[in-house]
């Protein structure tokens, strides 16, 4: 018997469901109109567009903490967070047992828990319309992958999810591998200088951390090249409609 088989009526796996059933207390972000700010780290007066502060409320910065004990599961994560800017109720345990019900994600009873739950770029798009959502993606050495048109993305209110190298993005040789892609990342908002309009970094969701703060964290530009633009096979997923409503 396939061990997924039952997985549906044992936890009662949701398919698509409308914004109205929307938890209230994970409300919907309303507001994204740019913000001037002084305070984020190593940069001067930047506009902020994407409401990532209020999005950090919404959003699941841990991964893991699933009820089928998958740990790796950084991509159905961050699609979780961008079905929730969405409107739609599909949290961690909702789109993890999906993927494993439908062989969208590594899985292993032999593997350890971290192991578990890695997901491409075709599989999370499956996943994306099987909520209803339609989604394309990017390599980074495209121009639909570069820092202007994903900040384009954010500004005009799509999804983004951002695939790189976890040990650039964490400063940690533990977690560097090979150096190709190896976590996803949702993007909640971009930074651009207020005086020239050049892209400085993105507001980030990560999940792999564990950290609160990690909710709503920047990396700057700087830190991409390494992370992003020089992580082999790295892209972005961005949602074919404007998803989070002004």
């Amino acid at each position: 018997m396939d061990i997924f088989d039952d997985f549906e009526e044992k936890y009662d796996i949701p398919n698509k469901i409308e914004s109205e059933a929307f938890n209230a207390d994970r409300q919907r972000i309303t507001d994204l109109q740019p913000q001037i700010r002084t305070d984020i780290p190593n940069e001067g007066e930047v506009m902020v567009s994407g409401n990532p502060y209020e999005a950090a409320a919404v959003v699941d910065w841990e991964q893991g903490d699933n009820i089928y004990n998958v740990g790796g599961n950084c991509t159905l994560v961050s699609t979780s967070n961008v079905l929730s800017l969405c409107g739609i109720e599909a949290d961690e345990d909702a789109v993890t047992g999906y993927a494993l019900e439908n062989g969208l994600c590594e899985y292993s009873p032999y593997n350890a828990p971290e192991n578990n739950g890695g997901a491409g770029d075709e599989q999370i798009i499956q996943i994306l319309q099987h909520y209803g959502v339609d989604a394309q993606s990017y390599s980074a050495l495209s121009p639909e992958g570069s820092y202007d048109a994903i900040a384009q993305y954010v500004e005009s209110n799509h999804g983004v999810e951002m695939g790189l190298n976890a040990g650039y993005l964490w400063d940690s040789a533990d977690a560097l591998g090979n150096g190709y892609v190896n976590h996803q990342v949702t993007v909640t908002g971009s930074v651009r200088d207020a005086s020239t309009g050049e892209v400085t970094g993105f507001m980030i969701c990560d999940s792999g951390r564990g950290l609160e703060t990690d909710a709503c964290r920047y990396v700057s530009t700087e830190e991409l090249d390494y992370a992003y633009l020089n992580a082999g096979n790295a892209s972005v997923i961005v949602t074919e409609e404007p998803i989070r409503e002004v």
